[in-house]
């Protein structure tokens, strides 16, 4: 090959970067699917983080319910044996949610 035949292939290109001659020419398609995949998993993430906090916080208001509702058994069973009086009752009543 003549010194003139290499420099008009250069020119040209050929075997250059561009036309996937030293990287290959799936780079750019590779590219494009890696990142489908970042955004994908990141997607994927959020939603269980969002899943897990709605299911913590409906246990724990599930949690808070029932530790009232006992409260509320206690002191239905302190009034009961005479150690709270009614204003004591109603007041602590009122105090844990609901009005007498």
């Amino acid at each position: 090959m003549c010194r003139s035949e290499i420099n008009s292939k250069v020119v040209q290109g050929v075997g250059g970067i561009m036309d996937g001659g030293m990287m290959g020419g799936g780079m750019m398609g590779a590219a494009v699917i890696w990142s489908i995949l970042v955004v994908l998993a990141l997607v994927v993430t959020a939603t269980a983080l969002v899943m897990i906090a709605r299911r913590s916080g409906t246990a724990h208001r599930a949690d808070r319910a029932a530790t009232a509702q006992e409260s509320r058994e206690i002191l239905r069973s302190r009034y009961a044996k005479g150690e709270i009086d009614d204003e004591e009752y109603r007041r602590r009543l009122t105090f844990l949610g609901q009005p007498s």
